[in-house]
C-alpha cells in the first residue's frame, strides 16, 4: 500500500488517539496535524522505484510508534529519512513496507508517518529538502518537544 493509499483509507479521527499517544492531547497540535493530513491527501502521487521502510527504534523506545522511516531504492539502499526526501509527489506514491519485527496497526502506522517528518529541523535557508517544505506550505508549524 502506498503512503497516499493509506492516507485515503484511514480517516484522521481514527489516527487521533495514536497522535495523542505520541504528542499528547494538545488541540493546537492535533489541528496542525489534521491540516497536514488534508494537505497530504491532496498531493498527486507519482510512481517511483523507491519505497518507505518502517523499522523499530534500535534503542527499544516506547511507544513503539516511535519508529524510523527511511526512503530506500529497489536495491534496499537507504537514501534518507522521509522528512528529508525531495519530492512530496514521489513520497506519496511510495509503497510503505513495515519490517517483520515491527507490529503496528494501520492507524498507528499512519500516525507515525505523519509525525516522523516533524522531527526534522529545517532552517529557513534549507532548499535541499523540498518535500517537507512543500508539506508545510499552509504555514503549519509542528512543535517539536
Amino acid at each position: 500500500m502506498t503512503y497516499s493509499e493509506l492516507l485515503h483509507k484511514i480517516p484522521f479521527e481514527d489516527v487521533v488517539p495514536h497522535m495523542t499517544f505520541i504528542r499528547g492531547n494538545q488541540d493546537i497540535i492535533l489541528r496542525e496535524y489534521s491540516e497536514l493530513y488534508i494537505r497530504l491527501q491532496s498531493v498527486k502521487p507519482k510512481a517511483t522505484d523507491r519505497h518507505i521502510v518502517v523499522a523499530g527504534r534500535w534503542e527499544g523506545t516506547s511507544p513503539d510508534i516511535d519508529m524510523i522511516c527511511t526512503v530506500r531504492d529497489r536495491y534496499d539502499k537507504i537514501w534518507c529519512i522521509i522528512g528529508r526526501y525531495i519530492s512530496l509527489n514521489e513520497l506519496m506514491g511510495m509503497d510503505v513496507d513495515v519490517e517483520e519485527n515491527v507490529t503496528l496497526s494501520e492507524e498507528e502506522l499512519l500516525a507515525g508517518l505523519l509525525w516522523e517528518p516533524s522531527k526534522c529541523h529545517l532552517d529557513d535557508n534549507d532548499t535541499e529538502h523540498l518535500a517537507i517544505r512543500e508539506a508545510w506550505e499552509l504555514k503549519i508549524v509542528i512543535h517539536v518537544a
